[in-house]
């Protein structure tokens, strides 16, 4: 590999790093394993907060889950609230990704 080009996994994780939008990672239980730094600014929640914590921490509004999580309305804007109690607008879009052990 020509010197200054990142390693396809490498490159991958600089992507995941550094995307504007919020990803979140969650294992077949729905526990978070993974967030980005965005989703930090987006939910006002530190990474390491979220892990292990179930999915729908994330689409809490008024202490109430969100229907907006369920694959009938994804796609759809919806305002869930931040940490810090500010109204947020998300859509939330999901992908299977099947992976070795989990």
């Amino acid at each position: 590999m020509a010197e200054g080009f990142l390693t396809p996994l490498s490159l991958l994780a600089t992507i995941v790093k550094t995307a504007p939008d919020a990803l979140v990672v969650v294992d077949g239980d729905g526990l978070i394993m993974f967030a980005n730094e965005q989703t930090s600014r987006v939910f006002g929640y530190r990474r390491q907060e979220l892990m292990g914590e179930p999915f729908e921490i994330l689409l809490e509004e008024d202490g109430e889950t969100e229907e907006a999580a369920t694959p009938a309305a994804e796609g759809h804007l919806q305002h869930v609230r931040a940490r810090d109690g500010r109204r947020v607008p998300v859509e939330v879009r999901t992908s299977s990704v099947p992976f070795e052990g989990g």
